[in-house]
């Protein structure tokens, strides 16, 4: 089976999968850094604590903004074609218009490939905030105390929990851009 054609419930899964091993991996990192860190020497708010934390602000600017940006430019290259069909459901304003709507005229299709096209600006936002708690993981090594560590890990916890993979969040911008329902 190509990428091309992949079911869309397979290519969410595949996010699902990619979404849990990243933040899961954050886990790892604080699990051994609290096994095998060094003593805390430094003071609580030092050159490294100040740089890192500068860094870790402008990545989670970048895991938040980057994404929707890279998708919504992808879905619009990707061509998906649309065509307007009568809406039964609609009132007409003037007795001789039909009320139209556009829709998708591949839907299975748009759902799949959209899917498909999600990973990438998904694993982007992802691996940026991943980057927030490796940040953590090396002040840890250089000696900060954990609390200020801790900070770095739940940064990147809170800009990859609520990414979870979801078919809204796939589709919502596919509807967006083409101004059409996947019905």
């Amino acid at each position: 089976m190509t990428a091309s054609h992949r079911p869309f419930r397979q290519s969410l899964l595949i996010a699902r999968v990619l979404w849990g091993a990243l933040l899961f991996s954050t886990v790892i990192y604080l699990v051994v850094l609290i096994t095998i860190a060094p003593e805390t020497t430094g003071p609580a708010t030092g050159p490294h604590a100040l740089v890192f934390a500068a860094i870790g602000i402008t990545l989670a600017g970048t895991s938040i903004g980057l994404p929707p940006i890279l998708y919504n430019g992808m879905l619009r290259r990707a061509g998906f074609e649309t065509t307007d069909i009568p809406d039964e459901k609609a009132e007409a304003m003037f007795r001789d218009q039909q009320p139209t709507r556009r829709v998708f005229q591949s839907p299975d299709f748009v759902k799949s490939r959209a899917a498909q096209i999600a990973l990438t600006p998904n694993i982007i936002g992802l691996a940026m905030a991943e980057s927030i708690a490796i940040c953590g993981f090396v002040l840890g090594f250089l000696g900060q105390p954990l609390n200020i560590v801790l900070m770095f890990f739940l940064a990147a916890w809170t800009l990859m929990i609520p990414r979870f993979p979801t078919a809204r969040r796939a589709l919502e911008p596919v509807e967006r851009v083409y101004q059409a329902r996947l019905d």
